[in-house]
């Protein structure tokens, strides 16, 4: 009996001893990789230095003005239409003005056409006698110089019928004036200057001045054109650019004239002092004898 009980007592103990055990479930750890987490910083972007581009404009190059103590430079030019060389020129050209200024003072400026100043595609050639030649030439970037040829079929000469200048009028030009740089036209006509028979090529060393041109749109402005060391040929048939026999101009023969008046005058003085010496010496030769 006891040792049921015992039994009794025993399992009743291991029944209580294992309800008493707790089971504890596995703990899961979740980890977070949370990172390292720093504060926002404050970005400050600078903002762009903007630098303001200056432009700057160079001055105008000075007016190209000449030397009253050296001739203008000559320039060569030929025109041809392909076939033939129909115009030859070499000629040095200095322009002349004179203009009121803002002062009320009239002045008085030169220019020459430079050298190396371009001759244009307006330089033509005609297809007979009956058409003109022209030469014109550009330089100070708009100013245009042109030449009108015009041959005489009664006379059998050609000559240069008009010549024409297109100018800026400026103060950068014509220093104390008025002008804002427009354009205007200097014109002789009907002038039949140098003219030569068919054939020939007409020189003049010598400055030669034409005046009185017409500038009808500027009060007080007026320009003289004088040529210098000028050698020109037109209504040329010949496929070269060999000048025909020219005769000199009239300038230049007065100037020739010079020489030999020079030369005539000295021997005119040694003769009067060949003479003098004469006769002193046959008046004391004389006394001389007289003595003796």
């Amino acid at each position: 009996m006891v040792r049921i009980e015992t039994i009794c007592v025993i399992l009743i103990a291991t029944v209580v001893g294992s309800l008493a055990i707790t089971t504890e479930a596995p703990i899961e750890t979740t980890t977070e990789d949370v990172g390292t987490t720093e504060p926002p910083h404050n970005t400050t972007t600078a903002a762009p230095t903007t630098t303001a581009s200056v432009i700057t404009t160079p001055a105008p190059a000075p007016a190209p003005t000449s030397n009253p103590n050296q001739e203008p430079s000559q320039n060569n030019y030929t025109v041809t239409d392909g076939k033939r060389y129909c115009l030859l020129a070499k000629l040095g050209v200095r322009l002349s003005f004179s203009y009121p200024t803002v002062n009320k003072t009239n002045e008085t400026i030169m220019f020459d056409i430079p050298a190396g100043a371009n001759m244009t595609d307006k330089s033509t050639c005609g297809k007979n006698k009956s058409d003109d030649e022209i030469l014109n030439v550009k330089f100070n970037t708009n100013w245009e110089m042109t030449m009108l040829f015009k041959y005489n079929s009664t006379s059998n000469e050609w000559s240069v019928n008009q010549i024409a200048l297109t100018f800026a009028y400026s103060s950068h030009y014509f220093p104390g004036s008025s002008g804002n740089g427009s354009l205007h036209n200097a014109m002789r006509n009907s002038l039949a200057l140098y003219s030569t028979g068919n054939g020939s090529s007409f020189q003049c060393v010598s400055d030669n001045a034409i005046s009185d041109f017409n500038i009808s749109d500027l009060k007080g402005v007026s320009m003289n054109f004088t040529t210098s060391n000028l050698h020109i040929e037109a209504f040329r048939s010949a496929n070269n650019t060999n000048y025909a026999m020219s005769l000199p101009c009239a300038a230049d023969t007065k100037v020739s004239n010079i020489v030999p008046i020079a030369v005539g005058a000295a021997l005119a003085g040694l003769v009067v002092i060949v003479l003098v010496a004469y006769l002193i010496g046959r008046r004391k030769n004389k006394r001389g004898y007289e003595s003796v």
